[in-house]
């Protein structure tokens, strides 16, 4: 804790032990720059120049100072009040000088926005806690931070004082590109918008150069973010992958192997969401069935293997047939980089979800009812599952 003033009277190389008008009046310019210091405020330094200009300067530790103003526009009490001032920013370990003169932070000290997610959640928790919240946005907001192999996609590795209106756009455009409909990229923004707040506030973040502007206005017209307007649900929000392409896709896995030929033939042969695919367990896998614990709706279910899923599992269980059951079967959180090359390469615009998409439909076209298919796949009501009733024709499958 830092103090300022000084108990002990004296004289210290000609500095005063306390500061007077007429002393300060009878300070002199010289050829070079020099300071006088006084004893009662400790750190407190009047620094005459070779123009003239007398300029009060308080020095907290060696090495870390800052200007207060010009004397005698800032009186001398005022000085003495602007050093407390400065100290109490010091001790709550703020950063006193002013934003056009401090310097750039190091760039250990600079906090992505991706490293305040996990004090962001525990805030989150406790609202729900407080307030009834659900999880929705703090389960977008994962997606919106988790890693990507485009610097575009990859928000949350950016520093937070590099957020703009700029990045904000670069990144709507980007998921446009990736094929998220509209409704999916808005939720995304809005789940962005109060974390990037809490983040500028919180104090763990050592972001210099604020006050920052917000990235949601336009700095050109002033006016806010607005949403993607949502086009034809029919094309916008449900998509599939032709017989053709998945024929490629799956000729493409098998090349490539491993997990991401497990997490391929599981979400074409199981329709599971991408977000259940990565949690499923070795205890979970049965000889005709997968147990999904944990669900986008909260419930438990199960769904059913192809003969392919089943072949590739058997192959793969051989390969990890020593780990234990409560492991995860792929090992990974993701296969977004692998997928994303392999778009580029086969020139497709299909996403891991559409396989979802295919799988229900086919399903359809097999003659599996409303009611069976929605428990199966995780349909909260029968309306989901019947928006996929017009794909058949357009997949050949009718």
């Amino acid at each position: 804790m830092y103090t300022t003033r000084m108990t002990r009277k004296g004289e210290d190389g000609g500095w005063p032990y306390e500061f007077s008008i007429k002393y300060l009046d009878a300070l002199r310019e010289r050829e070079k720059r020099y300071e006088k210091g006084e004893r009662f405020t400790k750190g407190l330094r009047i620094v005459i120049h070779p123009n003239g200009k007398k300029k009060w300067r308080f020095t907290w530790a060696r090495g870390k100072g800052v200007v207060l103003g010009e004397y005698p526009q800032m009186k001398l009490a005022q000085a003495r009040a602007e050093c407390d001032r400065v100290l109490n920013r010091v001790n709550r370990e703020e950063d006193p000088r002013p934003f056009g003169r401090r310097a750039a932070a190091k760039r250990s000290e600079r906090l992505r926005l991706r490293d305040m997610q996990s004090t962001y959640t525990e805030a989150m928790d406790m609202l729900k806690a407080a307030q009834g919240y659900d999880n929705r946005s703090k389960e977008v907001l994962r997606t919106v931070l988790k890693e990507y192999n485009n610097r575009d996609l990859d928000i949350g590795r950016r520093y937070v004082d590099e957020i703009t209106y700029h990045t904000i756009e670069l990144y709507r455009n980007a998921l446009l590109k990736l094929g998220n409909r509209p409704k999916t990229i808005n939720r995304k923004i809005e789940a962005l918008r109060p974390y990037w707040f809490y983040s500028r506030k919180h104090p763990e973040f050592k972001v210099y150069r604020w006050p920052l502007k917000s990235p949601f206005i336009d700095p050109e017209t002033g006016e806010s973010l607005k949403p993607i307007k949502a086009g034809n649900p029919t094309t916008d929000s449900i998509r599939w992958i032709s017989p053709t392409d998945e024929q490629r896709i799956r000729e493409y896995a098998t090349r490539i192997g491993g997990h991401f030929l497990v997490a391929v033939t599981l979400a074409l042969g199981t329709g599971v969401r991408p977000s259940e695919l990565f949690r499923i367990r070795w205890q979970d896998v049965g000889k005709e069935t997968i147990f999904i614990f944990k669900s986008k709706a909260g419930a438990q279910r199960y769904v059913r293997m192809d003969a392919a899923t089943k072949d590739v599992l058997a192959q793969w269980k051989k390969l990890h047939h020593n780990e234990p059951v409560e492991n995860t079967v792929l090992g990974v959180a993701s296969i977004n980089r692998q997928w994303l090359k392999m778009r580029k390469k086969l020139g497709i615009a299909n996403t891991l979800h559409h396989c979802r998409h295919t799988y229900i439909s086919r399903q359809l076209a097999g003659g599996m009812g409303w009611s069976e298919l929605g428990t199966l796949v995780g349909h909260t009501g029968p309306e989901m599952t019947k928006r996929y009733a017009r794909m058949q024709e357009e997949l050949g499958l009718k």
